[in-house]
């Protein structure tokens, strides 16, 4: 905290079947308003699917990363 983040990254365990499980949605918002509060963004991980990726929109998550976007690129160290 003393570091005030830019950013939250939430881990996939967290993102993972969100659509169905009302326990998470509930947590993913309270953090949301945490991060509203301090000034932070939330970064959501490991999104697989358009139904979690609808149910972050509805939860006010403003960011995501995941296999639903495309799969992982090598860093090209020569650019």
């Amino acid at each position: 905290m003393e570091l005030s983040p830019d950013f939250i990254k939430v881990d996939r365990t967290f993102v993972h079947r969100i659509d169905e499980d009302p326990a998470r949605q509930e947590l993913l918002r309270a953090l949301r308003s945490v991060a509203d509060r301090i000034g932070s963004r939330i970064i959501a991980e490991g999104l697989d699917t358009l139904e979690e990726l609808q149910t972050l929109g509805k939860l006010g998550i403003p960011f995501g990363q995941g296999w639903l976007f495309g799969k992982p690129t090598p860093l090209r160290s020569d650019i």
